[in-house]
């Protein structure tokens, strides 16, 4: 039989690939002379150029700028380093959850931002993960605080829309403020985005960009969840404070200069799935971005396979893809991931034909595991797999089926891709039944 999971995987790299962030940033900025040019609309011939990169695509966007533009100084954040000049700050800080790597990576930043003037050319480098890799609790919330608040806003099932309103608010980076303490500085953004809306409030959230929220929404944001007796104190007193006006809110449009580039995205890693899939010789079928509960998406998937089954004229196997971030709303204490989990769920979907799929993150880690998802495929046995999906086990089933996906970490974070293969067998067996069934009436 063809090995489909090593065509999964081949399709699934070529977007991590295409997602690669020092290449990103090269082919967007390039030097005239002493004027730094950025997509041809932006220009600027600094005195100082200095340089923050935060995220989990940090050291690749660094090294790319560096690549092309000279630093005076610079700040870099991420959960992976690598060596940098003596000028370059190095700090490892920890993603999911922040760390006190976390809190020195975003005392460092503030302070460089503070050291520029109007001569300075403030370059920001964001990329997903930035959240948890760059934290400054403000208003005397506590490091512990803002974990426990995230923590329970994910269990809760909340989209990251809405753990990052809460987030921005309780920040002193966040919502815009990291560019504000760079006044009078000039200051341009380039982003790898890792949230659907691809929204500059939203990666990272938004610490060089303007936010729309307000005290208001984020204290809305906890009610819907339920989570008003279940934050730290610190948390509730803070937001209510700034709901009632006692505390200053995030920065809002036209307070401030904004220059931002979105230079990778979740909709270019699944076109270039697409590109490489269809140089391998299958049928491609495009889907939307899946932004809802993981049971859904898993339905939406399975539901679509049929639409691929009868088509008279190409007989070639299909591949289907979608991207997106699902969300998990975590009621059992296993072990595991949103793209493992719509994995185990997908592959318990009624479908009416065998097909062989891979849920993964772009970024190399699916929740706190070593895995970025997993496969998912009629070869399987799903005896009691129904109880892994309860408990939000999937990291066990598919370890005891041999079906984990490792990649390592990515170095990039263009959310996940999930991808559906149809073997040409199944058309065929599809096509064979939709005659006979013809033949009856």
């Amino acid at each position: 039989m063809k090995d489909y999971r090593s065509d999964l995987t081949d399709i699934f790299m070529s977007a991590v690939s295409h997602a690669e962030p020092e290449e990103l940033v090269r082919s967007r900025v390039f030097m005239d002379r002493d004027c730094l040019v950025i997509d041809s609309s932006f220009t600027c011939t600094p005195k100082k150029i200095f340089m923050f990169a935060f995220g989990k695509a940090a050291a690749g966007m660094a090294k790319g700028f560096m690549s092309v533009c000279k630093v005076d100084k610079g700040v870099v954040a991420s959960n992976v380093i690598s060596e940098f000049p003596e000028n370059i700050n190095v700090i490892k800080a920890s993603h999911q959850m922040p760390d006190e790597g976390s809190l020195t990576a975003a005392e460092k930043m503030l302070e460089l931002a503070e050291e520029a003037d109007e001569k300075t050319l403030c370059v920001f480098l964001v990329s997903g993960g930035g959240s948890a890799i760059l934290c400054s609790p403000a208003f005397g919330i506590t490091l512990q605080d803002k974990m426990q608040t995230f923590s329970l806003l994910i269990r809760s099932g909340a989209s990251i829309e809405d753990v990052n309103t809460v987030r921005r608010h309780i920040s002193g980076v966040k919502g815009g403020r990291l560019l504000e303490a760079a006044r009078p500085a000039h200051c341009v953004t380039l982003a790898i985005s890792d949230v659907i809306s691809g929204s500059p409030n939203a990666i990272a959230s938004g610490p060089t960009f303007y936010d729309d929220s307000t005290w208001g929404d984020a204290l809305e944001v906890i009610e819907r969840y339920g989570l008003r007796d279940k934050l730290p104190e610190r948390v509730i007193s803070t937001v209510e404070k700034g709901y009632n006006r006692q505390l200053p809110d995030t920065m809002k449009k036209g307070s401030h200069e904004y220059n931002y580039f979105l230079i990778g995205t979740n909709l270019d890693g699944m076109q270039a799935a697409a590109d490489k899939a269809s140089e391998m010789g299958y049928k491609v079928r495009v889907y939307s971005q899946l932004v809802c509960d993981v049971s859904e998406a898993a339905e939406a998937m399975a539901s679509s396979v049929g639409e691929n089954l009868y088509s008279e004229k190409d007989l070639r196997p299909v591949c289907m893809i979608y991207g997106g971030e699902v969300t998990v709303n975590v009621r059992g204490s296993g072990k595991g991931g949103r793209c493992q989990q719509l994995a185990l769920d997908y592959l318990l979907k009624d479908k009416p034909a065998h097909t062989f799929a891979l849920c993964a993150s772009t970024d190399g880690m699916d929740g706190p595991t070593d895995a970025a998802g997993a496969y998912a495929d009629c070869e399987q046995d799903i005896e009691g797999a129904e109880a892994y999906l309860l408990d939000n086990d999937a990291y066990a089933f598919f370890k005891k089926n041999g079906a984990l996906f490792k990649t390592g970490l990515t170095g990039t974070n263009i959310n996940d891709l999930y991808i559906i293969i149809i073997p040409a067998s199944q058309i065929k067996a599809g096509l064979q039944a939709l005659a006979e069934e013809r033949s009856y009436i």
